[in-house]
């Protein structure tokens, strides 16, 4: 089997950060993590996540809270990490709690083939740290982030958020995907050879 990955370019996102919703959720700027994307392709990824002792110890020992889009059934002694959301959050609500982050957590299933993460390139266009879980459809974009991107295991993930402060600059050449004709170019020539 053949990937060929269609590029889609990065759009331009303008945004007017509100406290707001921060104060709605009771979260504090920078002493959260963020999951926007709740579907059914991840949702055993993000169970295991939020299952686990460690990523919970990770959260409670930190002051962080994880903010996910719906409820999910964790065990009762975890919930206090937790910040479930479920309304429509309005575009900038949305950016708000993408912005104001420590990182936004974005989990995939094996059976997430032939897409693209439309979170993914709104934290590469925000330069926003992002840590995926490994998925061999998403690799390729391993190679515009100057930090270790995907993870394997809870356990690798929280190795990576220790270490999140050493990120200044998490994204290089981001110009090969921001032009979706510049993209389409390199699949074409690429392609025919």
């Amino acid at each position: 089997h053949q990937v060929i990955l269609i590029p889609h370019g990065l759009l331009n996102i303008s945004v007017s950060p509100t406290e707001n919703i921060l104060e709605e959720v009771g979260c504090e700027k920078f002493k959260y993590l963020f999951s926007p994307s709740m579907n059914s392709t991840e949702k055993n990824v993000l169970y295991e996540l939020c299952e686990s002792p460690e990523f919970n110890n990770y959260l409670r020992n930190n002051g962080i809270k994880m903010v996910l889009r719906r409820q999910i059934d964790i065990k009762d002694e975890y919930t206090p990490n937790y910040v479930f959301i479920n309304k429509y959050l309005s575009k900038d609500e949305y950016y708000s709690l993408l912005t104001y982050s420590n990182a936004i957590i974005i989990c995939v299933g094996n059976n997430f083939k032939y897409r693209v993460s439309g979170t993914l390139f709104e934290c590469m266009r925000m330069n926003k740290v992002a840590f995926v879980s490994r998925n061999e459809t998403l690799m390729d974009y391993t190679k515009y982030a100057s930090y270790k991107m995907t993870f394997d295991n809870v356990h690798e993930l929280v190795s990576q958020l220790e270490d999140i402060g050493h990120i200044s600059d998490p994204y290089k050449n981001l110009e090969e995907i921001a032009d979706p004709t510049i993209g389409w170019n390199t699949l074409l020539i690429n392609y025919i050879k």
